[in-house]
C-alpha cells in the first residue's frame, strides 16, 4: 500500500503514524512546507520518502498511490485539488482532505469529476501543531465524518472501510450539513475563545496579576484560542455564512444577558444559566457532538514533599502512561489539587480505581 501526505503537521502526522502503526507495510511519502516535520517523520521511521508538492500531485505519482491524503489548511487544499485534476487521467487513488470545512472542497471535486474523492474530518486535534505533538492513537474511537457529495459508491465504500481499519468511527453526512453543524460546535466556540482573550487582555492594561489568577477556569475555556491563526483565518473565510449567522446569535444572547444584568433582573439571569447549564450536561463528554475528547482526573493531595511522585509511581508501577500531570493553583472550576490527563479512557479508569484503592479522592474530569 502506497500512501501520500501533503502536509504532516499535528493531523496529518498523528494519521500517518496510526497508519504506520497498523500498516507497518505500507509505503509513507509526504511533503510539508515545513522542512523540520519531515526529519521527524523520516527519522520515527514513519515517511519513507520526502518529495516535493508537484512530484504528489503529479500524474505518475497519482497512478502509483492508493490514498492521498490533503493535510493543508482548507483554502490550500482546495487549491492541491485544482492541480490534481488536471493530472489525475485514469488513476484509481482515492483522495482525501482533513479540513473541518466540507462545502467548498467538495463542490470543487464534484466540478472536476472527481469521484475517488471523499471529504474528510476527523473529530480529533488539539491547539498543538506540528508533527512534534502527533500520535499514533489520535483517533482510537473518534467519530470521522466522511462526506459523500463526490465519490462514487465504490471510493466511498472503500474509504470508509479503510477509516474503519484504523479504529476510527466513520459517520457520512452531506457536505453542506456538515459545516453548519461545525459552525455552530467548533468554529464560532474558536472565534468566541479568541474574543474573550481580548477582552482580558484590554481590560487588564498588562497587569501580571490577571494572567496569574487566569490560569484555571479562564485558559481552560479559552484554550483553542492558541490554535493555528493562519488554519482558522482560513476556515472563517470557507465557512463565513455560517460562521456569521453563529456570531450574530451569540452577540443577541450576550446582549441579552447583558440587558438582563443592567435592568438586575435576577429571575432572568438565573433562568440564562440555569438553561445553558441543562444543555450543556446534556452533551455526552464523547458523543458525536464533541469536538475533542479528554481523559482527565483531578486528585485530592496533601501539601508535602514527595507527593506527586507517589501517585505518578503507582500508575507507572502498573504501566500506566501519563499525558500530563500538574498542580491546579486555581480551582474556582476544579475539584482537587492534582490534574492527571491520559492517552485514552481505558488508562484513566484503571488509574481511577487504583487511585481509590489508596484511598485517594477522585474527581472525573
Amino acid at each position: 500500500m502506497k500512501i501520500g501526505f501533503i502536509g504532516l503537521g499535528l493531523i496529518g502526522g498523528s494519521l500517518a503514524k496510526t497508519i504506520k502503526r497498523i500498516y507497518p507495510e505500507a509505503e509513507i511519502m509526504a511533503s510539508d512546507p515545513d522542512r523540520d516535520n519531515l526529519t521527524l517523520a523520516v527519522n520515527e521511521g514513519i515517511v519513507e520518502k520526502t518529495v516535493t508538492t508537484e512530484y504528489l500531485t503529479g500524474s505518475e505519482s497519482l497512478k502509483e498511490l492508493d490514498y492521498l491524503f490533503l493535510c493543508a489548511p482548507v483554502i490550500t487544499n482546495i487549491d492541491l485539488l485544482g492541480i490534481i485534476k488536471d493530472n489525475i487521467g485514469d488513476s484509481k487513488v482515492i483522495i482525501s482532505d482533513v479540513g473541518s470545512v466540507k462545502s467548498e472542497i467538495t463542490e470543487k471535486a464534484v466540478s472536476y469529476g472527481l469521484s475517488g474523492f471523499v471529504g474528510g474530518h476527523p473529530m480529533a486535534g488539539s491547539e498543538k501543531t506540528g508533527f512534534a505533538h502527533a500520535n499514533d492513537h489520535l483517533f482510537e474511537n473518534v467519530y470521522y465524518i466522511l462526506t459523500n457529495d463526490a465519490a462514487s459508491g465504490d471510493a466511498l465504500i472503500s474509504f470508509t472501510d479503510f477509516i474503519l481499519s484504523i479504529n476510527a468511527i466513520p459517520v457520512t453526512m452531506e457536505a453542506s450539513y456538515h459545516d453548519f453543524v461545525m459552525s455552530g460546535i467548533s468554529h464560532t466556540p474558536h472565534f468566541v475563545a479568541a474574543g474573550l482573550v481580548h477582552t482580558v487582555k484590554d481590560s487588564s492594561k498588562g497587569a501580571e496579576v490577571f494572567k496569574k489568577l487566569a490560569a484555571g477556569g479562564f485558559k481552560d475555556i479559552t484554550r483553542v484560542a492558541s490554535s493555528s491563526p493562519e488554519m482558522w483565518a482560513q476556515i472563517a473565510m470557507s465557512n463565513s455564512d455560517n460562521i456569521i449567522k453563529e456570531l450574530d446569535i451569540c452577540i443577541k444572547n450576550l446582549k441579552d444577558i447583558r440587558a438582563s444584568i443592567k435592568a438586575h433582573d435576577r429571575s432572568a439571569v438565573y433562568s440564562f444559566m440555569k438553561d445553558a447549564g441543562e444543555y450543556r450536561s446534556s452533551i455526552s463528554e464523547s458523543g458525536i457532538l464533541g469536538f475533542n475528547t479528554y481523559y482527565r482526573i483531578h486528585c485530592d493531595l496533601a501539601d508535602e514533599a514527595g507527593s506527586i511522585a507517589r501517585v505518578a509511581t503507582i500508575l507507572a508501577d502498573n504501566e500506566i502512561s501519563i499525558k500530563n500531570i500538574g498542580i491546579v493553583h486555581n480551582r474556582e472550576y476544579n475539584d482537587g489539587a492534582l490534574l492527571i490527563e491520559f492517552y485514552d479512557e481505558v488508562a484513566m479508569n484503571s488509574a481511577v480505581k487504583l487511585l481509590e484503592n489508596r484511598d485517594y479522592t477522585v474527581y472525573r474530569r
